[in-house]
């Protein structure tokens, strides 16, 4: 279904299994890595509505009705009937936050400190693992500052360059190095005749930053 989609967005995954993939972190995960358009077809409801895991997951609760308020942000930016607008999911929340959380479900796993346990583990929803739209956003801006990428950063888009390939991480380490020297550039006094460079890559593999002369 999902290469369907791919080939042809008018082939659309089904409701049920679309559902099923925002639900089980090892259904399907690369529905999270490959492109926006996908990830933003996994997140439309059966009534074809955009909607996040929290407010799909929690949507008959209290928590889920709540909307940000002058001194009570719970990251839910509009209310439903206020909609559309451009980069909110139909849910109220910021689509960007929605589609880091997404990727994060499929994508991240944790392992034991313990020597003796040597199994890992994905997040689950009845282990309370989704994030409410308020832990998201801090969540999205901390990663987002933190790793120096944006969402489109991570996708794959590219069938020949699958996630966690060592092609893809050497892309996304390229994207980080010339965002790091472009803020180290900006530290420079103005006319200092000084520039940080991104060298090309040593026989080690590495990337090195560089000062050229004067």
């Amino acid at each position: 279904s999902v290469n369907k989609y791919l080939a042809s967005s008018k082939d659309k995954i089904p409701s049920r299994l679309r559902r099923l993939m925002r639900l089980v972190a090892e259904v399907v995960p690369r529905c999270a890595t490959t492109s926006r358009k996908l990830a933003l077809h996994i997140l439309t409801t059966q009534q074809s509505k955009t909607q996040c895991r929290f407010h799909d997951i929690k949507r008959n609760t209290k928590a889920a009705k709540e909307v940000d308020k002058p001194g009570d942000i719970v990251g839910v930016a509009f209310s439903k009937s206020k909609l559309p607008i451009v980069g909110i999911l139909d849910c109220g929340c910021d689509e960007n936050a929605a589609l880091w959380e997404l990727f994060w479900f499929k994508t991240w796993s944790i392992t034991s400190l313990n020597p003796g346990i040597q199994t890992f583990d994905r997040m689950r929803n009845d282990a309370g693992d989704v994030l409410n739209a308020r832990q998201r956003g801090f969540f999205s801006q901390a990663y987002t500052l933190g790793s120096m990428l944006n969402i489109d950063d991570v996708y794959t888009d590219d069938p020949l360059v699958p996630f966690g390939s060592n092609e893809y991480y050497d892309r996304i380490r390229e994207i980080q190095a010339h965002r790091a020297i472009f803020m180290l550039n900006a530290t420079l006094p103005v006319n200092s005749g000084f520039q940080y460079v991104l060298a090309k890559k040593a026989k080690d593999g590495d990337a090195h930053m560089t000062q050229p002369d004067q």
